[in-house]
């Protein structure tokens, strides 16, 4: 039986700083030419080009493509862009595809018609308060306004 032995004098590039990438970048193999290919590690963003691979924190990157309402964050584990919309704001969307809303604008934000709201200026968060003339029988979290009804002046 007949061994063959390959000795290549040329390193494999990958191997070798780099190949000249960004240090957030990781090299493939393309299975159909066994062309060295770069791309960036989960949590960076290309916006260099594919023969110029440069990787950028995909959360300084157009926000990670999260809503205006929803800073963007890494997963602790995995590096992976979280969206999470800010106080005083709701996902109407899907985990996927996070879609903020002010939670004062979707079904009166649950609370009584009669309740007004407005947005903490440090937080964010809503605050609801009865109109002038009802008062709050319910709660700070559950506004249910309560108020004397005049009678109509004919």
């Amino acid at each position: 039986m007949q061994h063959v032995v390959v000795i290549s004098l040329f390193p494999d590039i990958s191997t070798i700083h780099y190949g000249g990438r960004d240090r957030n970048a990781v090299s493939e193999h393309d299975r159909g030419t066994n062309a060295v290919v770069w791309k960036c590690k989960t949590g960076y963003t290309n916006t260099g080009s594919a023969s110029r691979v440069v990787c950028e924190d995909t959360c300084t990157a157009r926000n990670g493509g999260c809503d205006r309402n929803a800073p963007c964050t890494h997963d602790r584990r995995t590096n992976a862009v979280v969206c999470t919309c800010k106080p005083g704001y709701t996902n109407v969307g899907s985990a996927t595809n996070v879609v903020c809303k002010d939670i004062s604008s979707i079904n009166h934000g649950g609370h009584d018609c009669n309740a007004v709201s407005r947005h903490h200026k440090g937080t964010n968060g809503v605050i609801w308060k009865c109109k002038t003339g009802y008062t709050n029988t319910g709660s700070a979290s559950r506004v249910v306004c309560e108020g004397a009804m005049r009678p109509w002046i004919t």
